[in-house]
């Protein structure tokens, strides 16, 4: 499956506007254990579609199929992926605390060949391989409010004979904030890349000849004094290792 995701998570702060604005868009809702959630698809940028998941609550919460494997949620919290060919609707489950409830989520649907080439074409093209994800919202570290803002991409393309791996990560949190993104991680581990920074952006850019592959990311958001907050998955790249 061709990945041009974006991954938005949405708790009321001001700035940036929503990735995937909600519009005249269908709107399922449900409420259990205190905590309220709503989901939509429109296609958003055309014609390609966006995936919104909210929920409000003030505990610690866990919904896989919004991308949300636990995070300590004090307010509102969204989930927007962007940006698929088609989608599907599936069953997730909600829990929060030892209550779990089942509610009716989006996925992105197989798309095989569909309008799209094969490989890592460049990023200009219609099926660039990027995943983007912003991150905004307030979550809770056990005694304060953590207010995060994050706006991370990953993207994998073909560069003359060998493959660039791009990651750009901008923060504009409010609050002092860790990050951990296990594929930047990985590929710093094996490879020196270069970088560049533009104000609060970091940008940092890998050559190898090693061919990329998609797998799912994780990222995990921490307090300053290291108490982890968040924890969520999204679509990403990494390099083979047999060909690092």
């Amino acid at each position: 499956m061709k990945t041009f995701l974006a991954l938005v998570l949405l708790t009321g702060l001001c700035g940036a506007a929503e990735l995937c604005p909600q519009g005249a868009a269908d709107v399922s809702k449900g409420a259990a254990a205190g905590v309220q959630w709503q989901v939509y698809e429109r296609q958003y940028p055309s014609p390609k579609h966006c995936i919104a998941s909210t929920l409000t609550a003030q505990t610690t919460v866990s919904w896989r199929a919004a991308g949300i494997e636990n995070a300590a949620v004090r307010g509102r919290l969204g989930v927007s992926l962007c940006c698929f060919d088609s989608v599907q609707g599936t069953s997730g489950a909600i829990a929060a605390g030892e209550i779990q409830a089942n509610a009716w989520s989006i996925a992105p649907a197989e798309e095989g060949a569909r309008n799209h080439k094969e490989g890592f074409p460049d990023l200009i093209e219609e099926d660039a391989r990027i995943s983007t994800i912003e991150i905004r919202g307030t979550l809770w570290d056990g005694s304060k409010p953590v207010r995060v803002d994050l706006l991370l991409k990953c993207s994998a393309s073909q560069f003359a004979k060998e493959y660039a791996y791009q990651f750009t990560i901008t923060d504009r949190s409010p609050d002092p904030i860790r990050l951990d993104w296990n594929l930047l991680d990985d590929l710093r581990s094996g490879l020196k890349p270069s970088v560049q920074v533009s104000g609060v952006t970091r940008t940092l850019l890998f050559l190898t000849k090693a061919e990329p592959q998609e797998v799912e990311s994780v990222l995990e958001i921490s307090s300053l004094g290291g108490i982890l907050v968040g924890k969520f998955h999204a679509p990403g790249f990494t390099s083979r290792k047999s060909e690092h």
